[in-house]
């Protein structure tokens, strides 16, 4: 039958039960859907518009007249299926979000404890250095003792010495053992300057550090509390996430774990409406890629639809359509 408005073709039906969708040149414009029938709902009006406002329905029966508006607002939502998908993904992103708190820090303790981690790695760090500082002071004084210990010796061969060729060598040896000593000395030096600088820095930070770390044991003792409350819920969750996976088509299973590993945890995608006059569109809320008037309309009949472009699964709003 032509368009009320002489716009496109339509196919004619006899009946819109168990009828296919209809094609239409021009599937975008679903308000020249309406339109086509003048507002008028007859055996022969296009099963599209139907789909849109719900079959056999008590308050729009056939051959009744309907308002835009009615028209625009009915819809099937969507089916058992997808509900228990949706459910699903809300659940499994629950049970993440409570094993990561478990391996974790909650939210209201976040801020103290990178307080109490930077501030204790400082102090580990000047203990670190103290430590450090002694070792170096200590192999100083090890090897100030050797050498000290070589120029002793080479002084007391000096009398011993039968010309003035073994007199030399013998005392660029000593000279050479005093310079290593000298050396030795400053790197001594050093090493003590380093350690009574982290042992002042330690005195001087360790009370406001020891103040910070009981408040933070405190509040660590109550997230401990806590635990076993977001523990037992990660339990309930994988048991719900379970029995929700029992009642899903393996072949949608199939899929919505494919969908879900490829995108980092999410599969499903929201259908959002563009908030605009005129033509009613829709796109994917995780891609913004337009979604087509008829992938709506096979949600609300109840078919498992994914997005063309990220190819996550559709859903929509229980209160939408």
């Amino acid at each position: 039958m032509k368009c009320g408005k002489q716009r496109f073709l339509c196919r004619e039906i006899d009946s819109y039960r168990g009828a296919a969708a209809t094609a239409c040149p021009q599937p975008d414009d679903l308000l020249c859907h309406q339109a086509c029938v003048g507002g008028v709902l007859r055996q022969d009006t296009p099963f599209l518009i139907f789909l849109l406002i719900g079959p056999a329905s008590s308050d729009l029966p056939v051959g009744g007249r309907v308002s835009f508006s009615k028209l625009r607002g009915k819809h099937l939502g969507m089916s058992d299926e997808l509900k228990i998908i949706v459910e699903l993904q809300h659940s499994i992103d629950e049970l993440k979000a409570a094993e990561d708190l478990l391996a974790g820090i909650p939210d209201w303790m976040r801020e103290l404890h990178e307080q109490h981690t930077r501030q204790k790695a400082e102090m580990e760090g000047l203990q670190a250095a103290r430590e450090e500082a002694e070792l170096a002071k200590r192999a100083a004084d090890s090897e100030i003792a050797d050498l000290q210990a070589k120029v002793k010796h080479f002084q007391e061969q000096i009398g011993m010495v039968r010309n003035q060729r073994e007199y030399g060598a013998l005392l660029q040896e000593i000279d050479t053992a005093k310079e290593q000593i000298s050396s030795a000395e400053e790197r001594e030096l050093a090493a003590m300057e380093q350690g009574d600088e982290a042992k002042r820095l330690l005195e001087e930070r360790s009370s406001a550090f020891q103040e910070l770390n009981e408040r933070y044991q405190q509040e660590l003792q109550k997230w401990e509390g806590q635990k076993p409350d977001v523990a037992r819920r990660a339990d309930e969750l994988r048991q719900q996430v379970a029995e929700l996976e029992a009642k899903v088509p393996k072949a949608t299973l199939a899929l919505f774990e494919r969908t879900r590993l490829r995108h980092g945890g999410s599969a499903l995608a929201l259908v959002m409406e563009v908030d605009r006059k005129g033509p009613r569109i829709w796109h994917c809320g995780a891609c913004n890629y337009r979604v087509r008037p008829q992938t709506v309309v096979s949600i609300q009949a109840k078919s498992i639809v994914t997005c063309d472009s990220c190819r996550r699964i559709l859903h929509i709003e229980e209160d939408a359509g």
